[in-house]
């Protein structure tokens, strides 16, 4: 495990409000005692259990109610005080508070025998579900401990026992269980997900937001400084974007309409557009600034406001981090349906900008500055691997792989399960990545949060799009992005681009020809499927957008077992042509 020590990234690094992680996953089988492989999660690829700096995690309570986030209003378990802050880590031990009234809510009898003095009596358990990304990495069911308050004065609250935060989750969602003292009724309640950091390292969180007296301020959730060769996840709160431009001082009038109701009569008035910013981040890591969008995320939040968010990828050679934020607000307007609209200061649907401010931490100049931490060596069987699959493509087409293993050969060869009991998937198998190759503009928003190769689409914390700070063609990832390589790049062509430098064309370990898409990837794999010789096995099909789609099924000989897709070797270099039953290995160099 590596120390990580802490380092000031500003004045100001300290403090905050509660944001959803967009943390990645990286979820690896258990190892049972003869080798054999079983279903569940554990750790793998970096540090998860070096959640920051300090010798504990420290302590936190929790409280059970309504917050806003994005996509509505849902319930939540939220840290409301302790000994370190209100996030939750790796390893924190914590104690839940979950309201009187609404055990009762769940409890309550026809009789309506359930009171504030009988409320003590009823049996209540929280069942906690510890998240590795979107897979479950183990639950956990919690007793109550005890009571508090006085039932002369309202719900006496249920305390819980406490319970630990495991190594690697990064998420925590829970279902409150309650039945009433005479065991006539029980009912069932259920609350969203809750960010936990630290379980997903070496990945980091940078969090700007304000602090209670309106200051700004800006922290490492996870404590130390960015890893180097790891993704950092940047969050700017839309309340500090506020303070910034100070919106409260922004006319928002677009307009005027006239409506009239049988009380009031004929009445006329203002008609207010939307605010909305647009926010990026300029960073640099010694080569020169530039500028990535934030987004807005729709499994992030904060509480009383929201955040946009977005991914930087920190080179493994970085020696420190600049970066500042470039604020646009519009005004965007909309005009009502009801009334009579009798003046238009703009165009239905128009945006127009209202202010343009910057985020210095000392004015024009000046940046936020953050030293880097060292990454980790990978992991025990995590290997670089390397499939290309040949794929004639136009301009504008991508062409992207999903994989694994599959579902129905997984449960007859290895007695795992990879649904859940309601058909969806659990993620074992998938099989945990880490992209090599982020230097290509047009893949490199796909890759960022792309921490499994699996059959199901784009991951959640795929958060971009290509296109959205790239100027690539634009569009959502479909899977795993691989890159266009060649072994040769004539003349006619203009400057040459290689893969070591512009992350697309000329590949050494391409002795084929144009069309080779690449994938190149640190893989678990021990996620993979293990032949009877001990080499690991998976799965992968490709996709090409704007036209191709999926490619044909496959009838590949000498693999582990009858697949539709083309069958690929961990730890080495697979080649593929869509459509075509041919396999070539090789050893990497």
């Amino acid at each position: 495990m590596v120390k990580i020590s802490v380092r000031k990234a500003s004045a100001a690094l300290i403090g905050a409000a509660l944001v959803q992680g967009l943390a990645g996953c990286a979820a690896a089988e258990k190892r049972g005692a003869d080798g054999a492989d079983e279903a569940g999660f554990e750790t793998t690829l970096g540090s998860d259990s070096a959640a920051y700096s300090v010798p504990t995690p420290g302590e936190g309570t929790l409280a059970l109610d309504w917050v806003y986030s994005p996509t509505g209003s849902q319930k939540l378990l939220y840290v409301t005080g302790g000994s370190s802050d209100e996030f939750v880590r790796s390893g924190e031990k914590l104690t839940a508070t979950l309201p009187g009234w609404m055990v009762s809510s769940l409890a309550q009898t026809d009789a309506g025998t359930v009171t504030p003095e009988t409320v003590s009596g009823a049996k209540v358990l929280l069942t906690v579900t510890w998240m590795k990304g979107p897979a479950v990495l183990s639950t956990q069911v919690v007793k109550v401990a005890s009571w508090k308050g006085d039932p002369t004065y309202g719900w006496p609250d249920a305390i819980t026992e406490a319970f630990v935060v495991p190594a690697g989750a990064t998420g925590m969602r829970a279902a409150i269980d309650a039945t009433s003292p005479d065991g006539t009724k029980s009912g069932h309640d259920v609350t969203g997900e809750t960010a936990v950091f630290g379980g997903a390292l070496p990945t980091k969180h940078l969090f700007y937001d304000l602090a209670t007296d309106g200051s700004a301020r800006s922290r490492v959730i996870e404590r130390g400084a960015p890893i180097v060769g790891a993704e950092l996840v940047v969050a700017y709160a839309e309340p500090r974007a506020d303070r910034l431009v100070d919106a409260g001082s922004i006319d928002r009038r677009i307009g005027r309409v006239k409506t009239y109701n049988p009380r009031f009569g004929t009445t006329e008035g203002d008609v207010f557009g939307q605010l909305v910013h647009v926010i990026s981040v300029g960073w640099d890591v010694g080569n020169g600034y530039q500028e990535q969008a934030l987004v807005t995320s729709p499994s992030s939040y904060v509480r009383g406001g929201v955040s946009q968010e977005t991914r930087l990828a920190i080179p493994a050679k970085a020696s420190k981090l600049s970066m500042y934020f470039h604020v646009k607000t519009y005004l965007v307007a909309s005009y009502p349906t009801y009334g009579e609209v009798t003046q238009r200061n703009y165009a239905d649907g128009q945006w127009v900008l209202v202010r343009e401010k910057w985020d210095n931490p000392s004015g024009a100049g000046s940046n936020f500055a953050f030293g880097t931490d060292p990454t980790e060596p990978p992991a025990d069987g995590v290997e670089r691997t390397v499939v290309f699959i040949k794929g004639e493509t136009q301009p504008g087409q991508d062409l992207f792989v999903r994989g694994g293993i599959d579902h129905d050969v997984s449960k007859k060869l290895r007695s795992i399960d990879c649904a859940n009991a309601d058909g969806t998937p659990n993620y074992a198998c998938a099989i945990p990545i880490v992209h090599r190759n982020l230097r290509n503009p047009t893949s490199k928003p796909w890759k960022l949060g792309d921490t499994m190769l699996d059959w199901y689409g784009r991951e959640p914390t795929q958060i971009l799009a290509s296109g959205s700070s790239s100027g690539a063609s634009g569009g959502l990832a479909q899977g795993t992005a691989a890159d266009w390589t060649t072994n040769a790049w004539p003349a006619s062509w203009g400057a040459q681009k290689t893969v070591a430098i512009d992350g697309y064309g000329v590949e050494p370990l391409n002795a084929v020809g144009p069309h080779l898409w690449m994938l190149d990837v640190d893989m678990d794999c021990t996620r993979a499927f293990k032949a009877a010789d001990g080499t690991r096995w998976f799965e992968v099909k490709s996709f090409i957008t704007n036209g191709p789609g999926w490619e044909p099924d496959a009838k590949q000989a000498g693999g582990p077992y009858a697949s539709p897709n083309h069958l690929a070797k961990c730890g080495q270099v697979s080649y593929f042509e869509r459509g075509s039953s041919t396999a070539t290995f090789k050893r990497l160099p």
